[in-house]
């Protein structure tokens, strides 16, 4: 009985063993399954992860490609638009340069016409003037003329009866007739003044017109370059407004597509959440239904379990303990990693986003100094044209001046040449006529004194006769325009000749007082 009850013992014992290894063997492969079953879906959770990595990052890169395609694309864009209005603004301004400068040839013209018609003008003026000075001095000089030879007629006939009031007024009339001579030429002094000083006048007002008329040339001029410089000014504000704005957008778009970035990244963080909980869920209904099914399997599990309860809790702690290790590390490196992928994004971005910076500004500084360097290459040429015109412009006064000189000195010495030439063919004229007038008075007187002296030889009253009679100088200078008359000391020909010297003898009176007044006159 021992030995069967021993038996029966070691029967169930072996029964329960057995029953206790296909159980363990049962759970082992269970666990086996599961474990395999969790790997795979880590593997997937990876590979989903890798995957959503990589959409991500190609994504991330297409907006970069996008992003400096539309870099470039406003680079082109502002380039072409700066290009456009700096077009304009050049056009615009090579027309006013256009109008300046043909405002300038007009002015140029209109003076230069200006001035041949004013010193045509002046020509004819003073050629006129000359022409009917001439016909007034020779309307003079013939009625000076006549009216010398009517005097001489009258006196000629009425010089025996007003002898002695022409001796008394012999005196009065020589100063009557150089105070005449001193009148005509204080006129002639008088107008001649009075041309020179319009001439100077009107030089003096050319020369002020001419000064106004370059003083309100620069003035247009500098108005020009300030209006210029505030337009070159404002363009510049604008621009650097729009650059800001720009800077402005594209960082608000940044900074927009950061935040879309973090909300996607949050979006699925989620989604891998509620995944991870559907997938436990449903592993747990799994789990609850094989133990609703295993209730018989749970009484035996049960009396495993305290059998086995350590082993299984320190094999399960173990492999908890491992998973969440791994769960851990794995979750610090997709962290590190996240933090890593963000921070290269945020350097590449602001290393790229410096670089950009970097190169707007040098390209800022280039145009800045290109149009710094053109303003003055165009202000130096400016000026350097507006010398080179002062300079033409001044010589060509200087020369105008000097032509002018030059033609008033000869107008006026071909005039002065003239009027010597008229004069002195006047005074030959004159002297010629004085010659044979005083060759005729000579014959006449000759034929008068014979007979006065053959009448009054013997007479008693030739003492007194011969005291009263005064030295004769028949021969007289030809009187100027600006000394007075004086009778020459010089013997004349009346004088020279032995028959009317005054080395005479007694009997020979002397010639009367009354014929030397004559001569004066004449």
């Amino acid at each position: 009985m021992q030995t069967a009850m021993k038996r029966l013992k070691m029967a169930e014992s072996n029964v329960k063993y057995a029953d206790m290894k296909h159980i363990f063997l049962s759970w082992k492969s269970q666990t086996k399954q599961k474990i395999e079953k969790k790997k795979c879906h880590a593997l997937a959770h990876k590979i989903y992860q890798l995957s959503t990595y990589n959409e991500s990052w190609q994504r991330w890169n297409q907006h970069l490609e996008m992003r400096k395609i539309m870099k470039h694309m406003k680079l082109q864009a502002k380039t072409i638009h700066l290009l456009s209005i700096f077009q304009e603004n050049f056009h615009t301004w090579r027309k006013q340069c256009e109008h300046v400068r043909t405002c300038r040839v007009k002015s140029k013209q209109l003076r230069v016409l200006y001035q041949r018609k004013l010193l045509t003008l002046c020509f004819v003026g003073w050629k006129n003037y000359s022409s009917d000075y001439q016909k007034t001095i020779t309307r003079m000089i013939q009625l000076n003329r006549m009216s010398r030879n009517i005097w001489c007629r009258k006196v000629m006939t009425r010089w025996k009866s007003v002898v002695e009031q022409k001796s008394k007024q012999g005196a009065l009339v020589i100063k009557a007739l150089e105070f005449r001579i001193i009148e005509i030429f204080n006129a002639w002094y008088r107008e001649f003044n009075l041309n020179k000083y319009k001439n100077r006048r009107m030089n003096e007002l050319m020369q002020i017109r001419n000064l106004n008329l370059c003083k309100a040339c620069f003035e247009q001029w500098k108005k020009y370059l300030i209006i210029q410089f505030q337009e070159n000014v404002k363009i510049k504000k604008l621009s650097m407004v729009y650059r800001r704005i720009q800077l402005r957008r594209d960082f608000l778009n940044w900074r927009q597509w950061e935040r879309d970035k973090h909300s996607e990244r949050q979006v699925l963080v989620q989604k891998q959440r509620e995944v991870n909980k559907i997938f436990v869920k449903h592993l747990f209904e799994i789990w609850r239904k094989k133990q609703e099914n295993s209730k018989v399997l749970n009484q035996k599990i049960a009396r495993i379990k305290d059998i086995h309860g350590d082993l299984v809790q320190m094999k399960y702690l173990h492999i908890w303990k491992n998973y969440s290790r791994e769960r851990s590390l794995r979750k610090l490196t997709s962290m590190k990693v996240k933090k890593y992928v963000n921070k290269l994004e945020l350097k590449i971005y602001l290393s790229y986003w410096r670089q950009q910076l970097v190169v707007e500004y040098r390209n800022k500084d280039k145009t800045t100094q290109a149009l710094i360097q053109w303003s003055k290459q165009l202000t130096r040429k400016t000026f350097n044209a507006w010398v080179q015109y002062t300079q033409k412009k001044t010589l060509r006064k200087s020369r105008y001046s000097q032509a002018m000189e030059l033609h008033k000195s000869f107008v006026l010495k071909q005039g002065l040449r003239s009027f010597l030439v008229k004069g002195v063919n006047e005074i030959v004229q004159k002297n010629e006529q004085v010659m044979e007038t005083s060759y005729q008075n000579e014959k006449i007187l000759f034929k008068y004194f014979t007979r006065w002296k053959h009448c009054v030889r013997y007479n008693d009253d030739f003492v007194h006769l011969k005291k009263s009679v005064v030295h004769l100088s028949l021969t007289s200078q030809p009187v100027t325009s600006t000394s007075t008359y004086r009778p020459s000391k010089q013997p004349g020909p009346l004088q020279m000749s032995g028959r009317f010297s005054s080395n005479v003898t007694r009997n020979e009176p002397k010639i009367p007082q009354f014929l030397f007044v004559n001569k004066c006159l004449l």
